[in-house]
């Protein structure tokens, strides 16, 4: 009995279409900043602020409070999409919107007690 092997070149196509690609997103390094109600990352080299899109972060973890603190800070490396300038990120707060597909690394993890309001 004779293979064809149509077949099993149709069905080795089926299978490479259906493997994910690796991504394409670019990596972003720099020191990120939390205090429950901002969520910022500052690229290494800039002075800018972004805002980070929290509901990408649901695909990893970044560093939690100590008991007590109310502001935590680290070095982190991700994997991401950056929206455009001047996108109202933050209304107003973020020069651009960050949303994280990967977090790569998360280092110097630092926790913080804000001063108290006068």
């Amino acid at each position: 009995m004779k293979t064809s092997i149509i077949p099993i070149l149709a069905l080795c196509t089926l299978l490479a279409a259906c493997v994910t690609p690796a991504s394409k997103d670019l990596v972003y390094r720099g020191e990120y900043f939390d205090n429950f109600e901002h969520h910022i990352f500052t690229p290494n080299g800039t002075e800018e602020d972004w805002c980070v899109d929290t509901y990408s972060l649901r695909k990893g973890t970044l560093p939690v409070m100590d008991e007590g603190a109310q502001a935590v800070s680290a070095q982190v490396v991700f994997r991401g999409k950056i929206g455009p300038e001047d996108d109202d990120g933050g209304r107003g707060l973020c020069y651009r919107v960050l949303a994280v597909t990967e977090i790569l690394e998360v280092t110097n993890v630092r926790s913080h007690a804000l001063p108290a309001a006068p």
